[in-house]
């Protein structure tokens, strides 16, 4: 546990400095276990796993908010197995470009 506070600290920070994360728009997660251990088993049904993360995180953030059974996710869930390493190198690059360019997006509205 002490090594992981450690590396942890090392870490360079991965928000954008002057983004909004409040605002409207979509965000990509990515949740990986410490030294990419498998201590969550064999996933039956991935849909178990996205449901049970966007219930919690409903939970929490409406604690937060104070906004009890406020709607924070979409219906939907879309999911892509990345199969080549340019698919890898391509979709990371829009993860992180696209903050950049969401001024231009149609439904970006400035508050």
């Amino acid at each position: 546990m002490k090594g992981m506070v450690t590396e942890k600290h090392r870490r360079k920070p991965i928000r954008l400095k002057e983004y909004n994360y409040s605002s409207n728009g979509m965000y990509f997660i990515t949740i990986c276990a410490y030294e990419k251990a498998h201590i969550f088993g064999t996933v039956v049904g991935q849909g178990d796993v996205i449901c049970a993360f966007k219930s919690l995180s409903t939970k929490r953030v409406n604690a937060i908010f104070n906004t009890p059974g406020r709607k924070i996710w979409q219906f939907r869930y879309y999911d892509r197995i990345i199969r080549k390493e340019q698919e890898h190198k391509d979709i990371w690059a829009y993860i992180d470009d696209n903050p950049f360019k969401w001024v231009d997006d149609e439904y970006y509205q400035q508050k």
